[in-house]
């Protein structure tokens, strides 16, 4: 998976979704990235992308704030991947997307996931 996906910024390319469900094999066994809708082509002069886009349990703080950010967003949904592929489950999963965000994307300093409300 992390050859796979080192290809992509060698191309100027954010991929800003990955997750399970757009990583698969083919016929041949071999690992490959699928669905690249929402990823963009960086600008040589800019380097940087900004935008909400992607599935926020992947996001890193700055895609879900709305920050800008460049192909370093896509080593941080590398590990959110592995580590649901090493637990069998997401980070804070049982947060609300809300509880999550300001959780995880605005790192409210004290806060417990106990604290509030669950799924």
């Amino acid at each position: 998976l992390a050859s796979a996906l080192e290809c992509v910024p060698s191309r100027n390319i954010i991929y800003r979704d990955l997750k399970p469900t757009n990583i698969g094999f083919t016929c041949d066994r071999t690992l490959n990235l699928f669905d690249f809708g929402l990823a963009c082509e960086l600008i040589p002069s800019k380097q940087k992308a900004a935008g909400i886009i992607g599935t926020i349990r992947y996001m890193t703080p700055e895609v879900c704030l709305g920050q800008e950010y460049d192909c370093d967003c896509d080593i941080y949904c590398y590990a959110i991947v592995c580590y649901e592929l090493w637990t069998q489950c997401l980070p804070y999963e049982t947060l609300i997307p809300e509880l999550y965000q300001a959780y995880v994307c605005r790192r409210r300093r004290g806060y417990r996931p106990n604290q509030d409300q669950q799924k």
